[in-house]
């Protein structure tokens, strides 16, 4: 009881009041920077999940490109005519296309952890 009776005058109570609301105030902002720092550190692992995924992806398109010209390439589609048991005539030459030119960029961030 000793302790409401000090905050019979109104300016003790609005200090308790300014008081109380400034505890719930710094309790909603330390909860609400845990949770922006916590799904913060979620989305760098996700991301460094798909990173992962992405040069796994690129790596077996180059290795699916560099099959397909091993396989197309003039001496392995002679030798593939030759076990079939045709043979080409003197002069004949296996035309390809020719190859288009292009890039695969990749990009990675350095040091790629959460803070």
């Amino acid at each position: 009881m000793q302790l409401f009776k000090q905050f019979r005058y109104p300016s003790n109570r609005q200090a308790l009041m300014v008081a109380v609301s400034s505890g719930v105030l710094l309790f909603t902002l330390v909860v609400l920077w845990l949770a922006v720092s916590t799904h913060t550190a979620l989305m760098s692992r996700q991301l460094d999940i798909y990173d992962r995924q992405s040069q796994s992806v690129t790596d077996e398109t180059n290795a699916l490109w560099k099959q397909i010209g091993d396989i197309t390439s003039p001496q392995e589609m002679e030798r593939r005519m030759k076990a079939a048991g045709y043979s080409a005539p003197d002069g004949v030459q296996f035309l390809l296309p020719q190859p288009t030119s292009t890039a695969i960029m990749t990009t990675s961030i350095a040091g790629g952890g959460s803070r």
